[in-house]
């Protein structure tokens, strides 16, 4: 199984003894049991551990993504990164209450300019999608949050927007991709959130095909999955993306 990245084998991955080998990556010696996780561990595992830029979070209720989310954002706030979060299935109000719910004061972040809030269908969908234009507005964003102070910049996103419009899903993947392609020093640090309940088997299994690490049942665990963007397009038969 644990070179399998077909539909059939993603689908079970998450029931399967390698989600349990690749959570020890990261969380050695605790219990990988069913039962879910304080808030606090998650986000202390957010703390320890070398995060990648580019993470992907799995959820099957709405409770794990909000716990995940305020976890992820509240501490890019405390490491002095500009957050931004990406809405779409959820009102910005239950965003910011499981903010509060972490301790942050959402108000004074606000008014400070330290974290706001988006539209996702606006970010990618206002003049259609365009792959290589929102990868250079992930950079731009990156560069004026450096220049103003900030570690970088801090993203979590909701990809249920990807069912809005004519976007295909390869489309989303691809421009995963050619994010991990372009510029991979630059500070940009983001959560791509998938509602299993929503995305069918074949995204789950092209999603994680395209995370280095990934959030399952408020566990943080390196994925045995993950593929280079290189590997991914020769797989699929696309162009190799450039870098920078």
């Amino acid at each position: 199984m644990s070179g399998d990245t077909s539909v059939a084998g993603v689908n079970c991955f998450f029931q399967h003894p390698a989600f349990t080998i690749a959570v020890q990556m990261t969380t050695a010696g605790e219990s990988t049991g069913s039962t879910a996780r304080p808030r606090a561990d998650l986000r202390a595992e957010f703390a320890d551990c070398d995060l990648d830029r580019h993470l992907a979070l799995f959820y099957e209720s709405t409770a794990t993504q909000l716990d995940t989310v305020a976890a992820f954002l509240s501490y890019g706030l405390e490491t002095g990164h500009r957050c931004v979060y990406l809405v779409d299935a959820n009102p910005q109000s239950r965003i910011e209450n499981a903010l509060r719910a972490e301790g942050v004061d959402v108000a004074a972040k606000r008014g400070a300019g330290d974290l706001a809030s988006r539209g996702a269908s606006e970010v990618y969908l206002d003049e259609g999608f365009e792959r290589d234009g929102t990868v250079a507005e992930l950079r731009s964003g990156a560069e004026r949050s450096a220049a103003e102070g900030y570690e970088g910049l801090w993203v979590a996103g909701e990809n249920t927007w990807a069912f809005d419009g004519e976007t295909s899903f390869d489309e989303v993947v691809d421009f995963e991709v050619a994010f991990d392609a372009a510029c991979p020093d630059f500070a940009v640090t983001a959560l791509c959130q998938y509602d299993l309940r929503r995305f069918d088997e074949a995204a789950a299994a092209k999603a994680l095909r395209t995370h280095q690490q990934i959030v399952y049942d408020r566990t943080l665990c390196e994925n045995p999955f993950h593929v280079s963007p290189e590997e991914y397009r020769s797989e699929e038969g696309g162009p190799t993306p450039g870098s920078c």
